[in-house]
């Protein structure tokens, strides 16, 4: 037993915290406080698994700050759904690692949008998967780095669940998915030197006439940045700053309509290749905020017309491109080359905006902060930015990406000669 040295929880204190709510509401939402329950004398209420979800979804809900959250945390709840629907009980502590593995190695066939299709609409869970491999052509499931992603989603949940003891496990905790051999020839992997020649070959390059910007300047900034195609889209005119005389792209969630997929702000020094087509140029062109204003959110991301653009085009360039490659191969072509080059992984890590980033980066300086906000590094923003190497570290690593592919190309501004 502990000693009782602390005052009972009464009226007295009740009326202190009361007090305090009437003297701070001037005309705002008066603050309120509880004390905190000793955990012995808290009676669990037993819930459904969905009722335990809906309860997740309020805390998450409340924990947002701009709409692209509220968008991501609405994705999660669906995701997590479908994965209960898979469980056949309602009691979530009734799950055992058992049954958690063979919801994983189910939900890894999960067929990609089922209510697109009506012989698989409204089904859920298993009944979802046998009846798509009963279908003389069953519907593609989805990828097993897609499953997994969701499958770490529940064990996220289950750390919360335990947390207000609903279950005593996280039976999802460190689940993985054995690759098959189809799922091996479903990666998407890096470009060849043929296919990079052919991508930059392309009719618009060679009559140098383009319907939108972005035809001519994201296959370029994908290749000699490898940031994410979404992440290219969203940007916007302030996120191309120049730092100690080094043009560099800001990628992070400076608005609410920029999301990165890891979370991780950085910044990328731009190559020598995209400075040499008049990329300042553009930029100091554009008209209004964003630096593709043609590009608009579809589903919540602004990469949803540009990714189905690429996509036309590659079909169109032959049987060289199948489905083993697409718009993230530029990523996987530049951190592969950077690699091939005998860059640490720290480094590649850093410029990719990866999460498993080394602890022992140095921290923004002052003059490099004063670039973004014009006052010394004392906010808690850049706190979760120190991991990030000075761009004059970075930028001859970026310059090792052979630029031989995009030589022939003419300055976004300059004129075709009439033959």
């Amino acid at each position: 037993m502990f000693p009782n040295t602390m005052s009972p929880v009464g009226s007295t204190a009740n009326q202190i915290i009361n007090t305090y709510n009437l003297i701070t509401n001037s005309g705002s939402t008066p603050l309120s406080f509880e004390r905190p329950t000793p955990k012995s004398h808290k009676i669990v209420k037993a819930k459904t698994c969905f009722e335990i979800l809906a309860e997740y979804e309020k805390y998450s809900i409340e924990r947002c700050v701009k709409p692209s959250q509220l968008k991501n945390v609405r994705q999660t709840i669906q995701i997590l759904t479908r994965l209960l629907h898979f469980m056949g009980f309602l009691d979530l502590s009734e799950l055992d690692r058992e049954g958690a593995e063979q919801i994983a190695n189910a939900y890894r066939y999960r067929p990609k949008n089922p209510d697109k299709h009506p012989e698989l609409k409204g089904l859920q869970g298993f009944e979802l998967i046998f009846k798509n491999k009963s279908l003389k052509h069953p519907i593609q499931h989805i990828a097993l780095t897609t499953a997994l992603g969701h499958l770490e989603k529940m064990s996220t949940f289950l750390n919360w669940a335990k947390t207000r003891r609903y279950v005593t496990d996280n039976v999802f905790y460190k689940l993985t998915l054995k690759k098959s051999n189809k799922d091996k020839a479903k990666s998407v992997f890096p470009f060849s030197g043929k296919q990079l020649s052919a991508i930059f070959s392309m009719s618009d390059y060679t009559r140098h006439k383009y319907l939108h910007s972005y035809y001519y300047w994201l296959p370029i900034l994908m290749r000699y940045t490898g940031a994410r195609m979404n992440e290219l889209c969203q940007l916007r005119i302030v996120d191309i700053i120049l730092i100690k005389g080094i043009y560099c792209i800001w990628i992070h969630e400076g608005s609410d309509d920029q999301t990165v997929k890891s979370g991780k702000m950085r910044l990328i020094p731009l190559h020598d290749e995209i400075l040499a087509k008049g990329f300042i140029e553009f930029v100091n062109t554009r008209p209004g905020v964003r630096l593709f204003p043609e590009l608009r959110m579809v589903n919540g991301y602004y990469s949803n017309n540009a990714s189905k653009w690429f996509a036309r085009r590659r079909e169109k360039l032959g049987s060289d491109f199948d489905s083993s490659v697409n718009g993230h191969s530029f990523r996987r072509s530049f951190i592969n080359e950077l690699k091939q080059n005998l860059v640490a992984k720290n480094l590649v890590e850093n410029i990719a905006g990866h999460v498993h980033q080394e602890s022992d980066l140095k921290e923004l300086t002052d003059d490099i902060v004063r670039c973004f906000t014009g006052e010394k590094h004392n906010s808690e923003s850049f706190d979760t930015y120190a991991q990030q190497y000075c761009p004059s570290i970075l930028a001859p690593i970026i310059n090792m990406i052979d630029s031989s592919h995009t030589a022939h190309i003419l300055p976004y501004f300059s004129k075709k000669e009439k033959i």
